[in-house]
């Protein structure tokens, strides 16, 4: 989550983000959105019902830096989505490492009278509370938008893949790689091995940097396949103003409709990029 937290259009707080944030957002807001026909065969009496899982929800509301410019979160735009398609989720799971982003964003998510349970602490803690929640014959969505690698360990990856309807959206930060691949070589940090554990084998000696980052997410993309699920070919690279690399965003699913649905609200650029 951004250290810059700001005074809210609505009275409360809110995050101040980079405009990509925006970029992001629509292409979760479409794929909720297009989603919305499956999900209804599971909702109503009887039905085993399709829940929204975010564990880095942030405060529900942000403002993009050195504008005035405010827009909703991501747990509060899927909801939005999914009541104007008239395929509400039964319900919603949101949690943070900051007690006041999930006390902002559930006030928030209560007031367009989602039904919210929130969790306090990292993904890897929460995510477990969260599984073992639903219900294993409904159809669950998990957006997962952590601010760096090391703040998504695959644990989480690997225990969300176990619920048999589960599609994850999830947000891979290349500018994070790319920054601090030469400390995460060096072994000065962890963060990349909870990422993607055993990615050091995965790397090509004496490749180009560009080229070893690239095993790694590559790597990464292997071990997601072998949970059963399968990531998306149609990998978003978002990158900035100044032609520096942001973020990928990975759709996984166990299920070739959802990959349908993602390559329709997805393609952006036109083609997957590494670096």
């Amino acid at each position: 989550m951004s250290d810059n937290i700001v005074t809210a259009d609505d009275g409360g707080l809110a995050n101040e983000v980079g405009n990509w944030a925006e970029d992001k957002h629509q292409r979760l807001k479409h794929y909720v959105g297009i989603a919305s026909g499956p999900r209804k065969k599971f909702l109503g009496p009887g039905k085993a019902g399709a829940t929204y899982i975010d564990p880095y929800c942030a405060m529900g509301r942000a403002k993009i830096r050195n504008t005035n410019k405010f827009i909703d979160g991501s747990s509060i735009l899927a909801w939005q989505e999914s009541t104007n398609k008239k395929a509400k989720f039964s319900h919603v799971h949101i949690g943070d490492v900051e007690p006041r982003a999930v006390e902002q964003n559930s006030t928030r998510l209560h007031k367009l009278h989602a039904p919210v349970s929130t969790y306090n602490g990292t993904a890897d803690k929460t995510i477990p509370e969260i599984c073992k929640k639903l219900d294993p014959y409904g159809l669950h969505f998990a957006f997962l938008d952590p601010y760096n690698l090391g703040a998504l360990p695959f644990t989480i990856i690997e225990r969300l893949c176990s619920v048999k309807r589960m599609d994850l959206l999830i947000h891979v930060s290349s500018q994070d790689l790319q920054r601090n691949f030469d400390r995460y070589l060096a072994g000065e940090t962890d963060a990349l091995d909870r990422f993607a554990p055993g990615w050091r084998n995965s790397v090509t000696p004496n490749a180009s940097a560009a080229q070893q980052r690239n095993d790694v997410f590559q790597y990464w993309l292997n071990l997601i396949e072998r949970t059963g699920k399968t990531p998306s070919s149609n990998i978003e690279h978002v990158k900035g103003s100044r032609n520096q690399t942001l973020y990928w965003l990975v759709l996984v699913s166990g299920h070739e409709l959802a990959d349908k649905f993602w390559k329709k609200v997805s393609n952006v650029s036109g083609q997957f990029e590494f670096f």
